[in-house]
Parts: C-alpha cells; sequence; structure tokens
C-alpha cells in the first residue's frame, strides 16, 4: 500500500466504510451472544487494525470489536482481542486505543508471518477473523489458506474478508493490457518464444523484440503472479478476457468464483456488496464464511439493516425530494420476495424449509430479504398451493418442502 494513500485513509470515514463498519458492529452483537453459550473462550482477530480509529475520532474495527467484547467481560465471559499492524504510526496510536481493554492487544507484525500463533489461538477459542486490508495486494488466499488448513475442521472459526473485487479488475485490466501491446509486437505468436521453456522466454523475447518488450513481459508475468495468489487461482483472467460481459458484471463473477474458493475450507460462503452513495457499483464485497451454515441468517440480517440504512440516508440527502421527511421503516415487497422463493424453490426441486431460506437469501440476494421475510413468503407459497410438505401455520425449519406441479410450470418473467 502506498504511503500517500496509508496516510489520508484515516482522515475521516467514507460513507461506504461507515456502512461496511456498521455490518461488523451489527453481526458481533448476535454472534456473541451465539458463541458465549459455547462456553469456549472466545477470540476476535482483527488481521489488518491499522490505527483503531479515524482522525475525527470515529472507530475503526478494532474499537468497534474490543467495546463489544467488554459487554461480554462485564458479564464473566472469557474474551481475546489480536489486532495485527505492522506499520509504526499506526501501531503507536493502535496501542492507545486498546489500552481501556485489558484483554486487546496490539501486535507489530504483519499477520501472514504470524499464521502458527493464529492457528494455535483458533484450536482453543471460539474464533472471528476479520480480514479488511486497506489494499488488494494486502490479501493474500494463498496464504490465508495457510490459517484455515491449520485450523481444525472441528473448531468454530468464522471469517469477514473485504474483498476489493473492483480495485482487483483495474490491476487485471492493466496487466491485460500490457499483453495487448505485447500481441500488437506478434511476440507473444512467435514459434520461438511460445515453444521455449519459462526460463528461457525473457532471453528470447529481449533478443528478437528487444528491451521494452522482455520489460513490458517481466512486469506482466510478475502481476499476473500477484493476481493470482490474491485470487487463489487463474481463474480471473477468463473473466478478464471476455468481451461479452459488461464490467460491473466481470466484478460480480470474480466475487462468485472467490466465494467458490473459500468453500474448500468453509460450508457457508455468501458475499455483500457494499458501495458509496453516489455510485450503484461497489467498492468491494463483505464475504462471510462459516462452517455453521445459520450463521447466514445473523449476517444476512446485519446485510439487510445496513443496505435500509442507506437507502433511506440516500433519500434524506440534502436536495433530494424527500430531505427532512421522517423515514418510514423498509420492507421488502411480498410479492418480490414470493417471486425470489419460487426461483429458488424450482431450481432445488426439494429441500428443507431453512435450506430454501438460505438459498432465497444467498447468493446475489445477500441483503435484500430478511429471513423473517422469506419464513412469511413460504408460509405464503404453501397455503397458495405453490409449495408442499408443510402445513405453513408456522415455520419448521427442518420439514422438506417440494414445488408443487404448478411452481414446476412456472415460467418466471
Amino acid at each position: 500500500m502506498g504511503s500517500k494513500y496509508r496516510n489520508s485513509f484515516f482522515d475521516h470515514k467514507r460513507d461506504w466504510s461507515k456502512y461496511k463498519d456498521s455490518v461488523l458492529d451489527y453481526y458481533l452483537v448476535p454472534y456473541l451472544q451465539k458463541v458465549k453459550e459455547i462456553r469456549r473462550p472466545i477470540c476476535i482477530v482483527d488481521m489488518f487494525a491499522g490505527r483503531g480509529e479515524f482522525k475525527t475520532g470515529e472507530p475503526g474495527s478494532p474499537r468497534i470489536i474490543a467495546t463489544r467484547l467488554q459487554e461480554l467481560v462485564q458479564q464473566g465471559y472469557q474474551v481475546k482481542l489480536r489486532c495485527y499492524e505492522n506499520y509504526q504510526p499506526f501501531h503507536n496510536h493502535l496501542v492507545t486505543v486498546l489500552e481501556p481493554f485489558p484483554f486487546a492487544e496490539a501486535v507489530r507484525k504483519d499477520c501472514f508471518t504470524d499464521v502458527g500463533n493464529i492457528a494455535q489461538l483458533a484450536s482453543t477459542h471460539t474464533t472471528l477473523l476479520y480480514i479488511d486490508p486497506c489494499d488488494v495486494v494486502q490479501l493474500s488466499l494463498s496464504k490465508l489458506g495457510l490459517i484455515f488448513d491449520k485450523v481444525r475442521q472441528n473448531s468454530s472459526v468464522e471469517a469477514i474478508i473485504v474483498f476489493m473485487a473492483r480495485a482487483f479488475m483495474r490491476q487485471a485490466a492493466l496487466v491485460r493490457s500490457v499483453e495487448m501491446r505485447l500481441e500488437e509486437t506478434g511476440a507473444l505468436s512467435d514459434p520461438l518464444l511460445r515453444d521455449a521453456e519459462d526460463d528461457d522466454k525473457a532471453m528470447w523475447l529481449e533478443a528478437l523484440y528487444g528491451d521494452e518488450a522482455a520489460a513490458q513481459h517481466a512486469q506482466s508475468q510478475k502481476h499476473q503472479a500477484l493476481l493470482s495468489d490474491i485470487a487463489g487461482g487463474d481463474y480471473w483472467q477468463t473473466i478478464v478476457h471476455d468481451g461479452t460481459i459488461p464490467w460491473e458484471e466481470k466484478c460480480a463473477k470474480l466475487v462468485d468464483e472467490y466465494r467458490g474458493k473459500l468453500r474448500n475450507w468453509f460450508k457457508l460462503v455468501e458475499a455483500l456488496p457494499v458501495h458509496s452513495d453516489t455510485s450503484a457499483v461497489p467498492k468491494y464485497w463483505i464475504a462471510f464464511a462459516s462452517r455453521y451454515e445459520p450463521a447466514f441468517d445473523l449476517f444476512n440480517r446485519a446485510a439487510c439493516d445496513v443496505n435500509r440504512k442507506q437507502h433511506q440516508n440516500v433519500l434524506n440527502q440534502s436536495g433530494s425530494l424527500f430531505a427532512g421527511v421522517e423515514s418510514q421503516p423498509i420492507f421488502a415487497l411480498p410479492q418480490t420476495v414470493d417471486r425470489a422463493v419460487k426461483r429458488a424453490a424450482q431450481l432445488r426441486q426439494r429441500c428443507q424449509w431453512k435450506e430454501l431460506r438460505w438459498y432465497t437469501c444467498g447468493n446475489r440476494n445477500v441483503g435484500k430479504f430478511t429471513d423473517s421475510e422469506v419464513d412469511q413468503s413460504i408460509k405464503r407459497m404453501i397455503k397458495s398451493g405453490w409449495l408442499s410438505g408443510a402445513s405453513g401455520d408456522r415455520i419448521e425449519e427442518n420439514t422438506t418442502l417440494s414445488p408443487t406441479p404448478q411452481l414446476q410450470s412456472w415460467i418466471d418473467r
């Protein structure tokens, strides 16, 4: 991360950062209430802690987490907060921010150099990993995988990862532009280069096409390796090269593939797009990963709460039609939820009630419908003859539901 950006990031909290932190803060409340019943020590690891707060006094993730953990300490529970920050000025301030919280520590290390200790904590504590780098190049899935691999499968571990897909795709587009310039010279299609051993390609490229082409190729190879390390594979290249889909969809497809990679370690992985008040294009996605599927209900509630607050904030902005007007609570329209439930049920055929809810709320619907809204929709679908397997009078989480012939023949228009 460039020092100019690093030093200006904490000047004040941008609107999208406020929404991101609101998701974390909202989620921590029900999460901590659930996991405290496990009766194991609780540990949250903030892997890119920064300075702990903004220069305006607004809390950063370390202070948000510490404040929520303090509530459990007062109830007699054993908790721990470990915050990693290896940039000296930020670490110095972080130490001051965490001073009122005896259970918190500021570690001046790159988090990825302390994989063994993080894994050890996860083996003895119920653990949440909060992973929010300031720069996309700090996020290495191969290194995160070392942590996930070392955590025992029976450990209670969840991860919240801020994945900067938009910044990633910008970097990938730059790499692609370098490749295209090389292709125009004919270098990449030259048989002597195409058939050469990897170690010899640079030599042949310089000899046949000059120093500049060789330097461009070396730069491209270096950046490709870095991007593949961040993404956990080279699947991103196919997405970048696809000229048939728009930029926004490329970012979304990248997130879909990234979620698939995380499923190597976690049973459930979903992602919430977060954007500024002035743009519909997400700044980044918050990926939520857990081995306990019901935890998604809690995360999705946080996502819905933040999305609806943002919608109200946009409506109430100065100069807008509804500025100064008291906002009414926002709910998803029943017909919109019903349509989403029909789509999910038609695709899945037979599944448990709770699974149908997760399918409806997951993928690209994260933050759109609450679990309660979907449960009410499932009841409606049963009573109106679209689903079978339950009475529809009450929520039956483990009951298997099936689409009726009416739903099987339904065409989504």
